[in-house]
């Protein structure tokens, strides 16, 4: 009875690791995603298609439980948890503080032209307004 709790127990610590990689290189892809979102509304459709996604996240989860499995197929433990540090957690955690920088820059790039527009068309409407109003006492006079 015991040696199968330990199978399971080993098993799902595996999963935990597969699923707790598969979430930061998906919160990663995500990220890139709402930046392209911002930097490129235009072309965000082409470039983010339901297809490239989809083949995104099931390679994500193919690559996670590969990388998982190498602990069962006896790659020494030491070496491994040393990859999982280095790449998984510090690489994504450098990577997603890069994207979450470039996703800033990109939103207050995106906002101070929404801005500009907004008072440039505010400017317009003032300026017709008033033609407006002069055409108004024009015609009254």
């Amino acid at each position: 009875m015991f040696p199968l709790l330990q199978k399971a127990g080993q098993i799902a610590q595996h999963m935990s690791v597969a699923k707790m990689n598969s979430s930061y290189i998906i919160l990663l892809l995500f990220t890139w995603s709402q930046f392209t979102a911002i930097s490129f509304p235009h072309k965000h459709r082409v470039l983010v298609t339901k297809k490239r996604v989809l083949v995104s996240v099931i390679l994500t989860w193919l690559y996670t439980i590969a990388f998982a499995a190498l602990s069962a197929s006896g790659v020494a433990h030491l070496v491994l948890f040393k990859i999982d540090l280095y790449f998984h957690t510090t690489g994504s955690l450098l990577l997603l503080m890069t994207a979450y920088f470039c996703l800033y820059k990109a939103f207050r790039r995106q906002m101070r032209r929404l801005q500009t527009v907004w008072e440039n068309s505010n400017a317009v409407e003032e300026q017709i307004e008033e033609k407006g109003n002069l055409l108004l006492s024009i015609f009254y006079c």
